[in-house]
């Protein structure tokens, strides 16, 4: 059973409750970043031509499995904004209750379990995916319930859910290849009890297994297509930005400044992984759950340290809290700690600080992204619903989704090539931000001055979104 008492699916269902409220209440829905991309994509495959004019990551094409169910919301839901937020919240809220199960199922310990869950219900960036078309959350939530079947079958010694675990870490593949991380885990896990415990654990096995398998076919796939096994590899490199020969003066600084400190600093993770290593210290000569310890010190030590590449030592970049969302539940569980070990009065002024907290800084989320600004935009792009719109092309994915990818689009790319045949009475939407970006991209648009001409006249603005009109 999910509950063993009342009292407990009582507490477990108003958890659950809060969650899908404050889920709701701060909806963030499109935020123009990778979102447009993938939404994009799967406006593609919806229309029958996978890919065509994209212009994006490389990345994003690889991680076929959001194409596809965000397709599968255009089909179900039409091709609208909010379509792109429907798996998400979905996925939001059966990581709730995932969070709970797996956690009483690795621990048995109900308390630290609705802790976990209350954590889960209320943290910054769980709320902040469960709105946005980000792949993120999904792989995270495949890869758990992976974890989960693990446990299940170890403890009921059937390898069918073994099988089913690592067909859950496969899927996870398509979203985000954090599984990677959860496969060396377990492998050395594997390896460790079978030298050192004189053991084999063929539920392990299978899993691992079952995973590999499907990353060898997704590599027998890339080989066919691209002339790369390692094409996804390839296009992650492509995202590290250094060379081979800059480790010692990027790469190794990086690892012990803005990794660490992206890690145990940031507000938005409300400092639950320095919670989490605390905790391992001061309980040092206390620890019971000796495979949580494994799993966080694990994660964290891959995250900071390993490679992204197989030529050369690139770590990952952690540049934002989401590149972390495996190691999450794992530094929950060893927090959980701190809360337990407290007077009951105590314990409850500390949650109810952290509740607090976390929504301040879920709001702060809304600041980041600069939401009143893009909702002023949006507005101002449906009430202009008839004027044609020249933009650079991440931008242009994203009015197109306002309009419902109407065709024929009335938002048209503007290069160097066409800045001078812009219509007069047209609107061009220029995002400093946006540009900055592609032209990182070796893509070449218009810098803001040349909009300061007598041809151009600012329409409105909002954020970075400036509008311009052509006189």
């Amino acid at each position: 059973m999910i509950w063993d008492d009342k009292r407990t699916k009582i507490t477990v269902m108003l958890l659950l409750a809060a969650g899908i409220f404050l889920r709701f209440y701060f909806y963030f829905g499109h935020v123009y970043s990778d979102d447009a991309y993938y939404d994009y994509l799967a406006y593609t495959l919806y229309n029958g031509n996978f890919g065509a004019d994209y212009l994006g990551y490389p990345v994003c094409l690889v991680r076929i499995g959001q194409t596809w169910l965000t397709s599968l919301s255009f089909i179900l839901f039409g091709t609208n904004k909010t379509a792109t937020t429907v798996f998400p919240m979905i996925f939001s809220v059966i990581n709730m209750v995932l969070s709970y199960r797996l956690v009483k199922t690795v621990t048995r310990s109900e308390m630290t379990a609705l802790l976990v869950l209350l954590f889960t219900v209320f943290y910054p960036t769980e709320i902040l995916f469960a709105s946005i078309a980000f792949t993120d959350l999904f792989s995270t939530v495949l890869v758990n319930s992976g974890i989960l079947m693990l446990f299940v079958a170890d403890r009921d010694k059937k390898w069918l859910y073994a099988s089913l675990s690592g067909l859950l870490f496969g899927l996870s593949v398509l979203f985000k290849i954090n599984v990677f991380y959860t496969g060396i885990l377990l492998t050395g896990l594997l390896v460790y009890q079978l030298f050192y415990k004189r053991t084999f654990n063929k539920y392990i096995f299978i899993s691992i297994s079952v995973l590999g398998t499907g990353i060898v076919l997704e590599g027998l796939i890339y080989l066919l297509i691209n002339g790369d096994f390692f094409y996804r590899l390839t296009v992650m490199n492509s995202l590290s930005g250094f060379s081979s020969n800059d480790f010692i003066t990027k790469g190794f600084v990086r690892d012990l400044t803005d990794n660490i400190s992206a890690v145990f600093l940031r507000r938005t993770m409300l400092f639950i992984p320095l919670l989490a290593v605390i905790q391992l210290v001061i309980y040092r000569k206390y620890r019971k759950n000796r495979i949580v310890v494994y799993w966080f010190s694990g994660l964290l030590i891959l995250y900071l340290f390993f490679s992204m590449s197989l030529t050369s030592y690139h770590p990952m970049p952690i540049r934002f809290t989401w590149y972390l969302f495996p190691l999450f539940l794992p530094a929950m569980v060893l927090a959980t700690k701190f809360f337990t070990e407290m007077k009951k009065k105590w314990m409850l002024i500390s949650l109810t600080a952290y509740i607090v907290f976390s929504i301040i800084m879920t709001a702060h989320f809304r600041e980041y992204f600069d939401m009143e600004s893009i909702e002023g935009f949006e507005q101002f792009i449906r009430t202009n619903c008839d004027k044609q719109i020249y933009t650079d092309h991440f931008t242009k994915y994203s009015i197109d989704l306002i309009d419902g990818y109407k065709e024929p689009s009335r938002v048209k790319r503007l290069n160097y090539q066409t800045e001078n045949i812009i219509p007069s009475g047209s609107l061009v939407v220029f995002h400093t931000g946006h540009i900055s970006e592609i032209n990182k991209q070796g893509f070449s648009y218009p810098e803001q001055k040349f909009y300061s001409s007598e041809e151009f006249e600012e329409a409105d603005k909002f954020g970075s979104f400036i509008i311009y009109r052509k006189k």
